[in-house]
């Protein structure tokens, strides 16, 4: 286990070039990784068993943002535009959904154990749809970037862009704890964007304009930064964006022009 204070560089490795990442999701079931491409609307399937491209297809509706994974089958909605389109584990359209929302800039997306969506919209809120496509509530909030919900984990994690934090909040979006500040110390962040929480509550954060990711334990404590240098080689990052873990351990990161 590393201590709070140690750093750890890892040399990462490209699996795919792309014109400017998003987001990168993993699928619970399905050993599949999303990769949404926000210059063309391309998002692509990534087989994490096979280290090969599964499938590949364009959304037409809009330039393509967050991406949030249904818990319990893998299907997933896309932010495009003003609106979400949701798609099965294969890529499948499944339909379009958020137009009685007044949507005004969705961003990022998550998904709870009964369906309902969370969908920060950097107009100044959260937006919490049902599986129906329904309005069940606003979360007023000044700025929320990306938003990551995990089963296990009581809590929503939240980057705010705003205030340069991390906000820890229950579903019904009540603030629990502010993880940081604006800075480039440990526990410090500049632009924080995407944001991830794995089985064992460990928070993932993309510092984006500290060309890091940072790593929280459940309760909010740091635990590890990795990269911090800006680059292109293995071992440094460049505008991290968004950053996910598969079911083995293994972080993918959407780092500008590449997914590591």
């Amino acid at each position: 286990m590393m201590n709070k204070d140690q750093q750890q560089v890892l040399k990462g490795e490209t699996i795919m070039k792309c014109n400017n990442p998003f987001c990168v999701r993993v699928m619970k079931y399905s050993p599949k990784l999303i990769v949404a491409d926000a210059s063309n609307s391309i998002v692509t399937l990534y087989d994490l068993t096979n280290h090969s491209v599964r499938e590949t297809f364009t959304v037409t509706t809009g330039s393509i943002k967050g991406v949030g994974v249904d818990p319990s089958d893998d299907s997933f909605y896309i932010v495009t535009g003003k609106l979400l389109v949701k798609y099965d584990s294969e890529g499948v359209y499944l339909g379009k959904y958020g137009k009685n929302l007044d949507l005004k800039s969705p961003i990022g997306v998550a998904v709870d154990e009964v369906g309902n969506c969370y969908i920060t919209d950097l107009d100044g809120r959260i937006v919490v749809m049902s599986s129906e496509g329904l309005l069940v509530r606003t979360i007023e909030m000044e700025k929320p970037y990306d938003i990551y919900f995990e089963p296990k984990f009581k809590y929503m994690v939240v980057s705010d862009q705003k205030k340069d934090v991390i906000r820890l909040l229950t579903k019904s979006g009540e603030k629990v704890k502010k993880l940081g500040y604006k800075g480039n110390a440990k526990g410090q962040f500049s632009s924080p964007s995407g944001v991830f929480v794995d089985s064992f509550g460990h928070i993932f954060v993309a510092d984006l304009g500290n060309h890091r990711i940072q790593m929280f334990d459940e309760t909010g404590k740091f635990m590890a930064v990795i990269g911090g240098s800006r680059g292109k080689n293995d071992d440094e990052m460049e505008f991290p964006r968004s950053v996910c873990v598969d079911p083995w351990g293994v972080m993918y990161v959407a780092d500008s022009s590449i997914v590591q």
